[in-house]
């Protein structure tokens, strides 16, 4: 059983990573030689990678890896304006799962995979952002905004740890304080735990993987916070702030049983 699921998860994540290499060089790459604004392309790109996440995810629920990903609220009950959707970071499929469920949003992504040689071509064409240091990252994101696009971001930089969230980054203070923009909190959790930093894809577990996304409401930053005068002290407990909210409620959504109802 445990050799079958490992050569589904490798059927899985090989159609991933070909049809990646293959919408650079087909769909994405045709988008350079259209007579569209720049923004409108992106626009495109970023609508297939959304159907391409949610092929993926259909991909997965057929070969009897994971069940159908449980959604709670949804964001354009939330919000109808641009924002930041910060949110915990699980398992390696989290990207995957938060971007088929939004209806159109730019990511910030680490560097390295710019230069990917699958995934390269698919962030350019996307528009999404790199990770990098200064303020071009803000410029970037600020660009963003005013084109209206939201933006996925994760504070802790990188995958949880197997014993919880790692601290926050203050990058995300930094933005939202940069940008006054709103900032909706995205709790993800994944029962059983699998697909973790320390991980390797082949190490699942013998059961399906029930995800489940919980878009929370817009978080309002203290008026303690907001008087502060001092930008770095504002950034540090504004990061403190963000990081215990999460702590408490990731801690409150893994106490409640998924519903067997959505399961399938």
């Amino acid at each position: 059983m445990k050799v079958s699921r490992i050569i589904r998860c490798g059927i899985a994540f090989s159609t991933f990573y070909i049809g990646a290499l293959i919408m650079t060089c087909g769909p994405f790459l045709l988008l350079h030689f259209i007579p569209f604004k720049k923004q409108k392309k992106q626009a495109y790109a970023r609508g297939l990678i959304r159907f391409l996440f949610r092929s993926f995810i259909a991909l997965m629920r057929f070969l009897g890896l994971i069940y159908k990903p449980i959604i709670k609220g949804t964001p354009n009950e939330i919000i109808n304006e641009p924002c930041i959707y910060a949110a915990n970071h699980p398992s390696l499929i989290d990207v995957v799962l938060l971007a088929s469920a939004l209806p159109d949003a730019t990511c910030i992504v680490k560097r390295d995979y710019w230069e990917n040689f699958f995934l390269g071509g698919v962030l350019r064409a996307a528009g999404y952002i790199p990770n990098t240091d200064g303020p071009e990252l803000l410029k970037a994101c600020l660009k963003a905004f005013d084109g209206g696009q939201s933006l996925m971001i994760f504070p802790e930089g990188t995958r949880s740890s197997e014993t919880g969230i790692r601290s926050f980054k203050r990058g995300t203070a930094r933005l939202l304080l940069g940008s006054s923009a709103t900032i909706i909190p995205v709790i993800i959790t994944c029962k059983p735990r699998a697909l973790m930093k320390h991980q390797k894809w082949y190490e699942i577990p013998n059961e399906k993987l029930q995800s489940s996304i919980h878009f929370m409401p817009k978080m309002k930053i203290p008026d303690s916070i907001e008087s502060e005068t001092s930008m770095p002290k504002k950034v540090r407990v504004l990061t403190s702030y963000m990081e215990n909210y999460f702590r408490e409620q990731i801690d409150a959504h893994q106490a409640v049983p998924s519903s067997p109802i959505n399961r399938g």
